[in-house]
């Protein structure tokens, strides 16, 4: 357009517009220019294949990230309750072991406590004290006795009667 109004002006010529009309092209040029488009269509479509290809590593990065950093969490929860269930226990087995010092019958008490409705008689070792008053238990249970009363360990039981 340039050439041909530099032309036309010396000739005193204005030109406003050039209008090109009926251009054929070779068919080698255009094959050219299509194989030119549809390789462009193809590397715009690798482009976008490895865009998408990146944000699904990207999702599947963060998805990995989120999912160990919940098991982390998790883990360090089970580990804190842990711990504060040790101490609890450890607390609890400190003001027990506490209060047997104070008062050593407490064992003996919750034993007896924990005994069966059933029982009506608990024999000791003689070497031990008595749990119970034997001759109330005995009459309890409607046994008579037929050497008195039932000996404490300072008094040997007689070897030849029998209760």
């Amino acid at each position: 357009t340039d050439a041909l109004r530099i032309q036309l002006a010396k000739e005193g010529f204005l030109l406003t517009d050039v209008l090109v009309r009926d251009i054929s092209f070779s068919d080698q040029f255009t094959e050219a220019i299509e194989q030119k488009q549809i390789a462009e269509q193809q590397a715009q479509q690798a482009a976008f294949r490895v865009q998408q290809a990146q944000q699904e590593a990207e999702q599947a990065r963060v998805e990995a990230q989120g999912k160990a950093d919940s098991a982390v969490i998790a883990a360090e929860g089970d580990a804190q309750a842990t711990v504060l269930k040790a101490q609890a226990e450890s607390e609890g087995l400190r003001l027990i072991n506490e209060i047997i010092a104070q008062n050593p019958n407490l064992i003996q008490y919750q034993y007896i406590s924990q005994l069966g409705d059933n029982v009506r008689l608990i024999i000791v070792p003689s070497n031990t004290p008595f749990l119970f008053d034997m001759q109330e238990l005995l009459n309890q249970a409607g046994v008579e006795t037929t050497t008195g009363p039932i000996p404490t360990p300072a008094e040997p039981a007689p070897t030849d009667q029998q209760p």
